[in-house]
Parts: C-alpha cells; sequence; structure tokens
C-alpha cells in the first residue's frame, strides 16, 4: 500500500512540465535593405558613449545628465518598473510548496444536556486543545499554466523595462529638441538685436534729412514703424525663448523661476548622422522591443488557457503536535501527520474557460497588429527624418544665397536713396526682404538639428548593433 502511494506521487511528479499549446516565434517582420530617402551610404558610425555627444556640446550634455537623475517622470517609469518585477515574483510563488505555521491553543467549557434521563441532567465538559502544525500545500503544474502565468509575467516586466527606456529616450530628445530651439532663438534675437540698431540709425539719418528740410516726414515715420516692428519681432522671440528655457527646466527636474541658460546663438551645421545605418536597428526601438515583449506575454496567457482545460492536481499535508494535555504536548505521543492529494476537473463552466481562450488569443494578435503597424510608422519616421535632413539642408544653401542677395540688394537700395535716385519705400522692402531672408536660413540651420534629433530618436537612439 505505501509503494503505491509513493508511485501515485512519482507519476505526478514526473507529469508536471507537460507543456500544452502552441509555442511562441518572436515576429519577423520585413525591413528595407537600405532607405528610400538615403542619397549616400556613409561608412562607419559615431563611436559615442550616449547619442547626445554627436553634437559635442558641453551645455547639452550637461543638461541631459541632470534630466537623467533629476526628472520625474523617469522616477515613475521606474517605479512601474519595480512593480512589474514584484508583481511577477508574486506570480512565481505559486510554482513552489507553500508552508504555513499554524499554532493553536483552545480552552472550552461547554454544556452538554444528557439524553434518556428524567428529569433532564445536565453536565458541564471542560476542554484544552494544544496544537502546533506545519501544513503543506503545493499544486502541480502539470500542464505548465502556472509556468505559463508565471512567464507573462515575467515577459511584462521586461516590456516595462522597453517602456522605462522608451520614456528616457523622449526625455533626452525632447530636450535636446527644446534646447536647440532655444538656440536658434539666441541666433534670431542676434538678428533682430543688429536689425534693431540698424533701423534706429536710420531713424536718426532720417530725422536729420527731415530737419534739413531734404526729404518729407513720411520717410521719418516709416523709418520709425520698421524700428518699432522689429522691436516687436524682438520681444515676441524673447517670449519664445522664456517658454523654451521653462519647459528646459520642467524636463531637468528644476523649478523654472530659479533656471536660465544663457546666451548661446547657433552657428555650426549639425553633424551628419550615417545614411547606411540598417533598417534592423529599428528592432532596438523601446516601443517597438515593448510591444514584441506584450506578444510574448498574450501568446503566455494562450498556453495558459489551454491548460485550464485539464484537471490540476494539488498535494496537501501537514505535521505537528496534538494534545489535550500541556504535559503531553511536543512530546512523541503528541505527534500526528496526515497527506493527500486532489483532483479538479471542470465538467461544465458555461464556456467560461472556451471564451477565455478566445479572449487571449484576440489579445495576442491585437498586440500582433499594434506591433506591425509600428514597424511601418518606425520606418515612416527614419524616411521623413532622412528626407527633412537632406531637404532642410539643401534649402539651407538656397536661403544663404538668398540672404547675400538680400543684403546687396538693401545695399543698393539705401545708396540709391541716399543720392535722391529713389524713395524711402525701397530702402525699407529690401531691409524687410533681407531679415526674412535671415530668419528663414537662422530657422533652417535649426530644423536641421531638429531633424538630426528626429532620426536619432527614429531608430530608438542608438545604432550600437548596426555592424553586427
Amino acid at each position: 500500500m505505501k509503494f503505491l502511494k509513493i508511485s501515485f506521487l512519482c507519476i505526478l511528479g514526473n507529469l508536471s512540465g507537460c507543456m500544452v499549446g502552441p509555442d511562441y516565434h518572436p515576429p519577423i517582420p520585413d525591413a528595407p535593405n537600405e532607405w528610400k530617402n538615403a542619397e549616400a551610404q556613409n561608412e562607419g558610425y559615431p563611436d559615442v558613449e550616449k547619442w547626445w555627444d554627436v553634437f559635442f556640446d558641453d551645455k547639452l550634455d550637461e543638461l541631459e545628465s541632470i534630466a537623467i537623475t533629476n526628472n520625474r517622470d523617469l522616477f515613475a517609469a521606474f517605479e512601474r518598473v519595480q512593480e512589474a518585477r514584484a508583481y511577477t515574483g508574486i506570480v512565481g510563488a505559486d510554482l513552489y510548496p507553500h508552508f504555513s505555521l499554524d499554532p493553536v491553543y483552545n480552552n472550552q467549557g461547554v454544556l452538554i444536556k444528557l439524553f434518556g434521563m428524567t428529569p433532564p441532567a445536565f453536565i458541564r465538559a471542560h476542554e484544552m486543545l494544544y496544537q502546533l502544525p506545519i501544513n503543506l500545500s503545493y499544486q502541480l503544474d502539470l500542464w505548465g499554466r502556472l509556468q505559463d502565468q508565471y512567464y507573462s509575467a515575467k515577459y511584462q516586466w521586461q516590456s516595462q523595462i522597453e517602456d522605462y527606456n522608451l520614456v528616457l529616450l523622449s526625455l533626452t530628445t525632447d530636450l535636446a529638441s527644446f534646447y536647440f530651439q532655444l538656440r536658434t532663438a539666441d541666433s534670431q534675437i542676434d538678428l533682430l538685436t543688429n536689425t534693431i540698431k540698424t533701423r534706429e540709425k536710420a531713424f536718426t539719418i532720417n530725422q536729420a534729412r527731415y530737419d534739413a528740410k531734404i526729404v518729407n516726414y513720411s520717410d521719418v515715420s516709416r523709418a520709425g514703424l520698421e524700428v518699432d516692428n522689429a522691436r516687436t519681432q524682438y520681444q515676441e522671440i524673447q517670449r519664445q525663448r522664456a517658454n523654451l528655457e521653462n519647459r528646459i527646466a520642467v524636463l531637468i527636474g528644476v523649478n523654472p523661476s530659479e533656471f536660465s541658460i544663457e546666451h548661446l546663438p547657433l552657428k555650426d551645421a549639425p553633424p551628419s548622422i550615417p545614411a547606411g545605418i540598417p533598417s534592423t536597428v529599428l528592432l532596438q526601438r523601446p516601443d517597438i522591443a515593448s510591444l514584441e515583449r506584450q506578444m510574448a506575454a498574450a501568446h503566455a496567457l494562450v498556453k495558459a488557457a489551454y491548460a485550464s482545460f485539464f484537471p490540476s492536481f494539488e498535494i496537501t499535508g501537514g505535521a505537528g503536535y496534538l494534545s489535550p494535555v500541556l504535559s503531553l504536548f511536543l512530546k512523541n505521543k503528541s505527534r500526528w501527520w496526515m497527506y493527500g492529494a486532489s483532483m479538479d476537473q471542470t465538467l461544465f463552466d458555461g464556456f467560461r474557460k472556451t471564451n477565455n481562450l478566445y479572449l487571449q488569443w484576440s489579445t495576442f494578435k491585437e498586440i500582433g497588429y499594434e506591433y506591425q503597424q509600428q514597424v511601418f510608422l518606425a520606418l515612416e519616421e527614419v524616411e521623413n527624418s532622412l528626407s527633412d535632413i537632406q531637404r532642410f539642408a539643401l534649402e539651407f544653401i538656397s536661403s544663404e544665397g538668398s540672404v547675400k542677395w538680400a543684403r546687396k540688394t538693401t545695399q543698393i537700395a539705401r545708396d540709391r536713396y541716399f543720392q535722391g535716385v529713389t524713395f524711402y519705400l525701397d530702402v525699407m522692402d529690401s531691409e524687410r526682404d533681407q531679415l526674412n531672408a535671415e530668419i528663414i536660413s537662422n530657422n533652417l540651420l535649426g530644423q536641421q538639428y531638429l531633424a538630426t534629433i528626429h532620426l536619432i530618436r527614429a531608430i530608438g537612439g542608438t545604432w550600437s548593433h548596426c555592424e553586427d
């Protein structure tokens, strides 16, 4: 009899690990061999530890370092990772046997009626109980249901790690974008400062020419109009810069009232990110990697749903001391033990488990379609960024030519005006055209930086595995 019991438990133990349900195969997206908007395949990749090091900007490096150590959104994302890790441990606890210590002391006095006696008789009974058991409960994971639930939680934990990386990537790229927008604003401030000085000088000259009765007062009023227009533009760009400065303060976790950035006009062109980065690097993007881990988690729940159709087995047991007399408690005579096994098989549950299987399959397919769509969006973002970098560079070259011609036109208009050949209105028009051309050129330089940052974000912020 004892041999049969041991054999039964051994059979149950050997059955554990019989996994059911289809295996998971990570998706392999159809990524292009080369980019449509890449005109040349550059050789080599910037060897940097952090992606923003490619800009060789000490101030940007300082701000990024502060943001990483001080941003609250990043802190919250880290805690979500810790939550997922703890939940994985909670789910994984079901894979192990559970032991509990349950000491009991009872002291009970009751009144008991004695039947069959006339008149009725009663006696008073007093009972005491001392108990010190250790209980065992262990559900055998015969079909892998508990293990698949654990894997699902583990994959969700890995997904949260990728979500943390996505928050980090968004933080660093947003910060860099706002930073270079601020530097673009500083360059425009310099343009407007010089323009205001030039127009104030023109206003003074026109006032003197009017006082000398050389020109009409309309030339003075037009010159004054242009001065105030330039001052208005100056104040507007100062407002935009202040907002950008405050936004940067929030990203790095600093009180905006106590934060400021020195004047840093943008001058040089941004670094070149190699167009030869293979499209497979997109699989490293945190958002795509997170969705892939979510797919794996959903698939594990599909397998757990399959396993739920099979019977479950549980082993229970206990051992300890039990005695109604304190003097015999914890002695050999008061020892007790028990063990047993039980099976649970659903016969009919109103198709609950069937519908749960359908639910898990649909969830898995839903995430799979989201994964595929996100890959398409990533490819689009890279192509758009490459196109923007190329076109903005060409536009910037053209705009520099426009600035050159505008300055020459303005100089000619001023010379003709002082020679009395033309009216001051021509000078005003040429100065407006020159300022507009300079602002456009300055903004295009800033757009090249933003497009470069967008490309870095589109490829996931790293190209460290591109040469593998």
